[in-house]
């Protein structure tokens, strides 16, 4: 047959065709893009990555061989992506039992965006911490010989290790005749380098100059702002200094605020005080105390709480002295660090008489302002009051001090909640041992029924050839996250009475027994029991309560990092977050 006559036959391009190409190599690119994030992401989840890379490379040779082999497009196409899927579900179901899938939303939003144009705001280069003006603008590193390079180079020093770490806080603090650093992660201080006094006023000059502030200016406090970024790691940092008698200090705050924006369902409520919350939530009118001591997530559980009112529904303000976040459709009413008593019921008067729907008062320091909540109660209005204290009850009692007549004070309360925030153990490097029945006993734990328990680890990890591997989730920190853990009193009949024949604290307690109310110390055991947290952390948490005391010998693995000591972690020291 000649040539013509075959093209007139079969048209030129009737072989392949490119609607069914296309899809066949996105595809396949997207595949060959997961299997290089896996090659990476093993390591760091204490995954067999070689053993993990050969089985899902042959799993692609496999599904490509199929995909030639099998008659029809679509069916050979449908069973490639089945493939596709069958391997990336059994990653991830290796992955969660051994570390879990928490840390993977940030991974895997860059495995989908790979190949997308963006704009970045921070220059990554390797290796090094690389810093943009709050215009996004990237700041040019000085050159060898200028009078800015050894503030820069300090200023390497001091953010490099503590940024990969997941720093919330910077401080440098002067010490004697040099400069400490310290930093707070999840919480916990470290102490990180020490710098001679001239590196340091070098660094907080250079810190000075690239967020906007006068460096001449060397006594009164400035603000300002950077965005840097190391090893992928992209944050924006509030950067304050201020004169001492001791010399200038530098801090930076990360300027994240979405630890205030945790989803009500994922706080950490047990099913039954989630159950028991929401009821409240949702009945018109009532009082509820929110209680936490300083540095242990207030603020966050007082923003869930209002924002399960509907804002666009409701009229909902709100009394900070110092608001950490912006809520959207709320009217945030900001009080001074240092108003007065007589200037902070001022502003809530003005606010009753707007007549809200709901209100909070993020923390309280005027007992007159205490009458104007509750007559505002008294219109079926709720509201909303912080407390800085240790327990639910110690809240409770708090609260009959502040009102001064417990017929009162009782009247339209519906709920006291306290919460505390935990470190959770790292998922790749906790280690498990086997307690003492005896410290189970005294943790009123059953030794029959808890066989394990997990502590974070006191060893290094090491390779198969016995060198020392950093732990790629933690960075040695043996800690990565954090949850929060509750007490609910719900103002029953009987806790009512109670407080009405002037029963004391310990009462109180029993009362909240006959409930078959859980505390605190108990609900957080539970996530002992769990392996999600150790005993050693609840020790640290409720320290200063006599909730727990520890026996020796008790499988206690440090909280310390490797890379630091402690800079001192008790609850008022750091900031507060979730």
């Amino acid at each position: 047959m000649d040539f013509h006559v075959l093209l007139q036959v079969v048209p030129v391009g009737g072989y392949v065709s490119i609607w069914k190409v296309i899809p066949f190599l996105v595809v396949f690119f997207l595949w060959l893009r997961l299997l290089t994030w896996t090659d990476k992401d093993a390591p760091a989840a204490h995954l067999p990555g070689p053993m993990l890379m050969l089985a899902f490379s042959g799993g692609l040779l496999g599904a490509f061989f199929l995909f030639l082999m099998l008659p029809g497009f679509w069916i050979s196409f449908t069973v490639f992506v089945l493939v596709l899927l069958a391997e990336a579900g059994a990653y991830l179901g290796i992955r969660s039992n051994r570390v879990g899938l928490k840390d993977l939303k940030g991974e895997l939003s860059k495995v989908a965006s790979a190949g997308r144009p963006r704009r970045k705001q921070v220059e990554d280069v390797a290796g090094l911490v690389n810093m943009a003006k709050k215009d996004g603008k990237p700041v040019i590193p000085p050159g060898p010989d200028s009078t800015d390079r050894l503030g820069y180079d300090t200023v390497q020093l001091m953010l490099t290790d503590p940024m990969l770490k997941g720093m919330e806080r910077l401080d440098v603090i002067p010490v004697e005749s040099s400069m400490l650093v310290q930093y707070w992660v999840d919480g916990v201080g470290y102490n990180g380098a020490q710098f001679n006094r001239q590196a340091a006023t070098a660094a907080i000059a250079y810190m000075k100059s690239i967020s906007g502030m006068d460096v001449a200016e060397r006594r009164k406090p400035q603000s300002g702002s950077i965005r840097a970024a190391v090893a992928g790691k992209k944050a924006e940092f509030l950067v304050h200094t201020a004169g001492s008698a001791s010399g200038e200090t530098l801090r930076l705050m990360s300027a994240e605020r979405r630890h205030h924006n945790i989803p009500f369902d994922q706080m950490g409520f047990t099913t039954e005080q989630l159950k028991a919350v929401k009821d409240v939530i949702a009945q018109p009118g009532g009082i509820v105390l929110i209680a936490a001591p300083p540095g242990q997530g207030l603020t966050t559980m007082e923003y869930a709480m209002i924002r399960q009112h509907d804002a666009f529904l409701s009229h909902i303000q709100t009394l900070e002295r110092d608001a950490d976040d912006d809520l959207e459709g709320i009217t945030q009413n900001r009080l001074g660090k240092q108003a007065s008593q007589a200037e902070e019921l001022e502003k809530l008067q003005w606010m009753v008489s707007q007549e809200p729907d709901c209100i909070l008062m993020a923390e309280i320091a005027n007992p007159k302002s205490v009458r104007e909540l509750i007559a505002h109660a008294e219109n079926g209005r709720k509201v909303y009051l912080g407390l800085r204290t240790h327990s639910a009850l110690e809240a409770l009692m708090d609260w009959r001090k502040l009102v001064g007549d417990d017929e009162l004070a009782m009247k339209h309360l519906r709920l006291v909640i306290s919460g505390r925030v935990f470190r959770q153990l790292c998922a790749g490097c906790k280690t498990a041992y086997q307690p003492d029945p005896e410290m189970l006993r005294k943790l009123n734990m059953d030794p029959t029924r808890v066989q394990q328990l997990f502590q974070a680890r006191t060893q290094p990890v090491r390779d198969p050839k016995g060198n020392i591997v950093p732990c790629g989730l933690c960075h040695d920190l043996r800690y990565h996250g954090r949850f929060g853990v509750y007490e609910t009193v719900l103002i029953t009949d009987d806790m009512r009475q109670a407080v009405l024949a002037n029963a004391t604290l310990d009462q109180l307690k029993k009362t909240y027994r006959k409930q078959r109310g859980r505390f605190l110390q108990e609900n957080a055991l539970a996530r002992v029991e769990q392996g999600v947290t150790s005993v050693q952390e609840v020790s640290r948490v409720v320290r200063g309560q006599d909730v727990i005391n520890l026996p020796a010998g008790s499988g206690g693995g440090a909280a310390g990092s490797p890379g630091g000591t402690h800079a001192g972690s008790k609850s008022g020291t750091h900031p507060r977050q979730h």
